[in-house]
């Protein structure tokens, strides 16, 4: 009665049998997987692995032909395709931050000049939001994108940086797994947005230089407008893409990721499977964005160069880079380091950690101080507009 159940595929009372039949160089021979025996004959050692393995479901998946009834083939499906069961057998529910490891006495001083950092970090950028919206001269397109880099700026850096600090001072440096896709959304969802809003702000001082006469008619408000408009629509398409090509990754062990923050990099090592489809494709969508902005901005920067080359006064020539050289300073900074970290696969390098921290806390930071410094108009600005409340 069991020989009947177990070769007619039905079930019985110890679990649900099914036949697969297994290619060998002899010919096809049917076998009950479940036992582990192929009708007296002794089955390779794969058959007998656990079925929490890689080996098992890999062979089971591309090396044999599977015949399963249909209330289990879904399931077995689904393990096979998302590469569920190929670890311990358990799915991550925490992340662990290994990023910085210092000791104890030297954390409480890390901690204090990344906080002076932050600090400087919100001030500047909000001043500079509160100067443009106060000084009315400053309502121009230039000035209007320079106050959507700084909320970009400002949000942009809270999303890591005050979990970086509430780190230093835990035993325990863990975040959620929910936590961390949410802060990995959020993330690249503004670091895409400042992408394509320095290319917009690169397009503005191309035609400021190259066509004054024209400028007022082609940077519009309304242009303006649809130029911002299409910076968050690009940013939340770009991060949906790479938040749900890393959702679908299964995480069963370990849980380190060697950052102080939620990124893909780090995050696409510690999935237990074979990510490298994956990782071509997250390497491929960041290439996009950040290769092809930065080659906007370098190509605007060419013509600006050109037109600047065409003035014949020093005076004029003086002024035009000077307006330009602080942009193209922010740009430099912002892009090196993303090129260095997203246009290649996921390894890990010793210059990983100071790289992260420059384009996440201290370039936001130099953002401000860089187009005050190199601005006269926005110093002067402020100048007025803070001395007047003093007053």
């Amino acid at each position: 009665m069991g020989s009947t159940g177990s070769e007619s595929g039905r079930s019985t009372g110890q679990g649900r049998w099914y036949r697969i039949k297994v290619k060998h160089r002899t010919g096809v021979t049917t076998g009950n997987q479940q036992t582990g025996t192929r009708r007296g004959y002794k089955l390779p050692q794969w058959h007998r692995a656990p079925r929490s393995s890689r080996e098992y479901w890999e062979r089971l998946a591309f090396n044999h032909f599977l015949e399963w009834p249909a209330p289990i083939s879904g399931a077995l499906v689904l393990k096979i395709l998302t590469g569920a069961g190929t670890g311990t057998g358990k799915e991550v529910t925490e992340f662990i931050f290994v990023g910085f490891n210092f000791n104890p006495s030297l954390e409480y001083f890390v901690f204090f000049i990344f906080l002076l950092l932050y600090i400087l970090l919100l001030s500047g950028n909000i001043l500079i939001m509160l100067t443009i919206r106060g000084d009315y001269r400053l309502h121009n397109p230039m000035y209007f994108f320079l106050g959507k880099l700084s909320f970009i700026d400002l949000c942009y850096s809270s999303v890591t940086v005050p979990k970086m600090l509430l780190d230093f001072l835990s035993d325990r440096k863990t975040i959620s797994f929910n936590g961390c896709i949410t802060q990995l959304y959020f993330f690249h969802f503004f670091a895409c947005a400042e992408c394509f809003l320095f290319t917009a702000m690169a397009y503005d001082r191309y035609v400021a230089i190259c066509k004054p006469l024209q400028y007022s008619t082609i940077m519009s408000k309304r242009l303006c407008l649809w130029m911002v408009a299409a910076t968050w629509a690009i940013a939340f398409v770009h991060s949906n893409i790479q938040t749900t090509l890393t959702m679908g990754l299964p995480f069963c062990g370990p849980n380190e990721i060697n950052s102080f923050f939620c990124d893909i990099p780090p995050l696409i090592r510690l999935a237990c499977t074979d990510t490298t489809m994956i990782d071509a494709m997250i390497v491929a969508n960041s290439g996009i964005v950040s290769l092809g902005c930065f080659v906007s901005v370098l190509i605007s920067y060419i013509g600006i160069a050109q037109a600047i080359c065409r003035i014949r006064t020093v005076e004029g020539r003086r002024k035009s880079f000077s307006t330009c050289a602080s942009h193209l300073t922010v740009v430099t900074i912002f892009f090196g380091p993303c090129v260095f970290i997203y246009m290649r696969p996921s390894k890990t390098f010793q210059s990983d950690q100071v790289v992260i921290v420059f384009y996440t806390v201290i370039a936001p930071m130099l953002n401000p101080i860089i187009y005050t410094l190199r601005n006269k108009e926005v110093k002067t600005s402020m100048a007025k507009l803070w001395g007047r409340k003093n007053k």
